[in-house]
C-alpha cells in the first residue's frame, strides 16, 4: 500500500510539472507563424517564390531569423523541474535523508542542460531537413499563400511537438537523477524505489507492469524499456515522456507498509511488453 501522503505529494508535483510544461509550450507557440512569416515574404501573390528559396542557405536564415526559442531558459525550467522534486522528496514518508541543496541540482541540470541541448540540435536538423524539402516541393510546383501557410505549419508542427517531448523527458530526468543520489547513498539491501505514477490507458505495457511496485536497485539494471535514446530506467523510467517517477525507499519501509514487491516475473513482464 503506497502511503497517502506520497501520493499527494506525487499530485503536487505533476501539477508543478504540467505548469512548467504549459510555460514551455507559451515560449515556444509563436515558432510557427514566425517562421511562416518570414517565408512569406519570398513569396509571390500567385504561390511562386523567389529564387534560391528551398536552399541550405535560405533554411539557415529562417533559423537565425527565428532566433533560439527551443532552448531559451530551458536551464530555468530544468531548475525548477529538480527544486520540486526535492521539495516533494524530502516530505514523503521512507524516504531517506537527502543531503541535496541548489549545488548540487545544478550540476545535475548541468549535465541534463548538455544532454538536452544535443537532442535539441536534433529537433533542429530534422526541421531545417522537412522545410528544405517541402519549399523546394513549393518551389517546383507553386500552390497558393494559404495552401502553402497550411503545409508548412504541419511540417513545423511536428518539430514543435518533438520539442516539447524532448523538454518534458528533460525535466523528468532532472527528478530522477536526484532521486538517484538519494538510491546510491543507501546500503545495497535497503536500496528499493517506487514506481509510482499513473496506470492507465495511455500507460505503457512496461509500466504497466512495475507501477505502485517496489523495486530492488539490483533488480533495475535487469530492466529494458526499448527506448532508443532513453534507455535508462533508472534516468527515464518508461522512456520518452513518461509520467511515472522511482522514488527511493527502504526496504524496510516497502515491507512496513506492505508494499508490492516486484518479482523476477514483473520484471520479465516488463520487459517482454517493452518488446511489444
Amino acid at each position: 500500500m503506497i502511503p497517502s501522503k506520497i501520493l499527494s505529494e506525487m499530485e503536487r508535483n505533476d501539477k508543478a510539472m504540467d505548469a512548467l510544461i504549459k510555460k514551455y509550450g507559451d515560449q515556444i507557440k509563436s515558432i510557427t507563424p514566425k517562421i511562416i512569416e518570414f517565408i512569406q515574404r519570398q513569396q509571390n501573390a500567385d504561390g511562386s517564390f523567389k529564387s534560391g528559396v528551398g536552399s541550405a542557405k535560405f533554411v539557415k536564415r529562417i533559423m537565425r531569423e527565428m532566433g533560439d526559442p527551443l532552448t531559451s531558459g530551458v536551464d530555468k525550467l530544468l531548475t525548477d523541474a529538480g527544486t520540486s522534486a526535492l521539495e516533494g522528496f524530502n516530505a514523503s514518508p521512507g524516504a531517506p535523508s537527502l543531503m541535496v541543496g541548489q549545488r548540487e541540482i545544478a550540476t545535475v541540470v548541468s549535465g541534463s542542460f548538455d544532454d538536452l541541448t544535443k537532442n535539441m540540435l536534433g529537433v533542429s536538423k530534422d526541421l531545417q531537413g522537412a522545410l528544405k524539402s517541402e519549399l523546394t516541393q513549393l518551389s517546383l510546383v507553386p500552390k497558393s499563400i494559404d495552401t502553402s501557410a497550411k503545409i508548412l505549419s504541419e511540417v513545423i508542427g511536428g518539430s514543435v511537438g518533438q520539442a516539447k517531448s524532448v523538454i518534458n523527458t528533460g525535466m523528468a530526468t532532472v527528478q530522477r537523477d536526484l532521486h538517484g543520489q538519494a538510491l546510491d547513498a543507501l546500503p545495497e539491501d535497503q536500496a528499493m524505489v517506487l514506481y509510482i505514477g499513473p496506470n492507465d490507458g495511455d500507460t505503457r505495457g512496461f509500466c504497466g507492469a512495475l507501477a505502485g511496485k517496489a523495486i530492488y536497485k539490483k533488480d533495475l539494471r535487469r530492466l529494458d524499456n526499448g527506448q532508443r535514446g532513453a534507455s535508462n530506467v533508472l534516468r527515464n523510467g518508461g522512456g520518452w515522456n513518461c509520467r511515472h517517477r522511482l522514488l527511493p525507499v527502504t526496504a524496510d519501509f516497502a515491507r512496513d507498509q506492505n508494499m508490492t514487491i516486484a518479482t523476477s516475473a514483473d520484471i520479465s513482464a516488463a520487459n517482454n511488453a517493452a518488446r511489444g
